[in-house]
C-alpha cells in the first residue's frame, strides 16, 4: 500500500511528501555526513556510513546479528568477526561482519540505531540517489530513440521530474523532523522504492555488478542490517 503523501501519474511530477509524515514538521534535522568526493563512487557510501557510526559501540552490536561496517572501521569491533562475503557490499567498501563466538552472540539484542542516525543515514542515502539520478540523466541524454535523445521523451522527462522532485521533498521532511522514529521507518521504504526507479533509467546495465548503480542495492542492504526500528 503506498504511503498517504504519495500519488503517481505518468505525466505529472509527483512529490512523495505532498503532506508531511507524522512528525515530520520540527526543528532542523540530519546533516549528509558524506565527504568531498561525493556519496556515489570511490568509497563515497562508507565514509558517509562511517560518520554515521561514529558514536555507535559496534563491538556491542556484532554480538546481536549481522551488521554492515565500513571496511576501514573494522577495527573498532575489538573482537574476533565471521565476514560474510558480498561482492556488492565489498565493491562499496562495505563489510558484513558478526562476532565470530556463538556464546557472545547468545541472547544478544538485535543491532538497532538510534532514530536520529537512521535519519542520518536516510540522508545519506538521498545525497547518493540525488548524485545517481544526476548520473542517468547523463545516460540518457547520450541515447537517442528515433532520433530524440531520451531524456527529452515525454515520459522520461515526467519521469525525471517526478524523481527530482520526490528526493527534494524526503530530504526536506528529514531536516524538519520532530518525531524521528516516525519519519525514518517512512523515509526507509521512500528510499528503496525511489532507488529502483533511479537504477532502472540505466536499463540492463544498472543492473551489473560494476556499474555504479549498484550503490541501491547496498544502500537497502546496510538499512537492512541496521533495523527497520529504531532503538529506544
Amino acid at each position: 500500500m503506498k504511503h498517504p503523501m504519495t500519488r503517481s501519474g505518468p505525466t505529472a511530477a509527483t512529490a512523495l511528501t505532498a503532506a508531511p509524515p507524522p512528525g515530520a514538521a520540527g526543528p532542523a534535522g540530519p546533516s549528509t555526513p558524506t565527504g568531498p568526493d561525493g556519496p556515489v563512487g570511490a568509497g563515497g557510501l562508507a565514509r558517509g556510513l562511517a560518520a554515521v557510526l561514529a558514536g555507535t559501540d559496534l563491538a556491542a552490536a556484532a554480538t546481536g546479528g549481522w551488521i554492515a561496517v565500513p571496511t576501514g572501521e573494522l577495527h573498532r569491533t575489538g573482537q574476533d568477526l565471521e565476514r560474510r562475503p558480498h561482492h556488492l557490499a565489498e565493491r562499496e567498501q562495505i563489510a558484513l561482519v558478526r562476532a565470530a563466538d556463538p556464546a557472545a552472540r547468545s541472547g544478544a539484542p538485535a543491532p538497532r540505531l538510534p532514530a536520529e542516525d537512521l535519519l542520518r543515514l536516510a540522508a545519506v542515502r538521498a545525497e547518493y540517489l540525488r548524485e545517481l539520478l544526476e548520473r542517468a540523466v547523463r545516460h540518457l541524454d547520450g541515447r537517442t530513440y528515433g532520433g530524440t535523445r531520451l531524456s527529452a521523451l515525454p515520459v522520461v522527462r515526467a519521469e525525471l521530474a517526478d524523481l527530482d522532485s520526490a528526493l527534494t521533498e524526503l530530504s526536506a521532511t528529514l531536516e524538519q523532523a520532530d518525531d524521528p522514529a516516525a519519519v525514518a521507518r517512512w523515509a526507509g521504504a521512500e528510499l528503496d522504492a525511489l532507488g529502483w526507479r533511479t537504477a532502472v533509467l540505466f536499463g540492463g546495465a544498472g543492473y551489473l555488478a560494476d556499474h555504479e548503480a549498484r550503490g541501491v542495492y547496498v544502500c537497502e542492504l546496510i538499512w537492512n542490517t541496521w533495523g527497520t526500528e529504531p532503538s529506544a
